[in-house]
């Protein structure tokens, strides 16, 4: 049997004596990671073509007019693809262990993990958005890396965890996330 609950579909948690484990899936709908990686191909071969552009004789002003759109293909191209990537096999790691607290981003098992001192942390709140801003539209956009619904406070500087989950999971998660920072600290 395991030892394993469930939040809801995305976000799982395990509790033991010695840590807290709570792993937040990227895992969307089918359809959205399907016109995601249809993007990615169209503008991979956008890219392409462009570069197959400099290799034919165009004036030096049009091929400096596209080494500089390549510039910010180049730059788009990381960032969907890290989106999509984040989207087929990204993970939100937090860990609770006696007086740390452990947040990592993991795709396929890689990732840089942040360590916080639990006695630095006062809080963990729900960040509030007004539902038709423009700021909580691009947050919550499946092409977009980010929508941190909770946040705390560490050295002055806010740190953010819970990637677009919705405010039902905001609160649950923030409980359980407060529970654990007073058990461990």
């Amino acid at each position: 049997m395991s030892d394993v609950k469930y939040l809801s579909p995305r976000i799982s948690y395990k509790l033991t004596p010695e840590f807290a484990s709570i792993a937040i899936s990227a895992k969307g709908e089918r359809w959205k990671e399907t016109l995601l990686m249809a993007w990615v191909l169209a503008w991979t071969a956008c890219g392409v073509f462009f570069l197959f552009q400099l290799g034919t004789d165009l004036p030096r002003d049009t091929k400096l007019a596209i080494v500089v759109l390549l510039f910010f293909w180049v730059y788009f191209e990381f960032q969907i693809g890290r989106a999509l990537f984040w989207r087929l096999w990204g993970v939100e790691l937090i860990r609770f262990s006696e007086g740390q607290l452990s947040v990592k981003r993991s795709i396929k098992g890689y990732g840089k993990r942040k360590d916080y001192f639990l006695d630095n942390i006062a809080q963990f709140e729900v960040v509030e958005r007004a539902p038709r801003s423009i700021v909580t539209v691009m947050e919550d956009s499946f092409w977009v890396v980010g929508g941190e619904r909770i946040v705390f406070e560490y050295l002055g500087k806010k740190v953010g965890v819970g990637l677009q989950i919705n405010a039902e999971e905001a609160k649950q998660l923030r409980d359980l996330l407060e529970k654990q920072r007073k058990k461990f600290v």
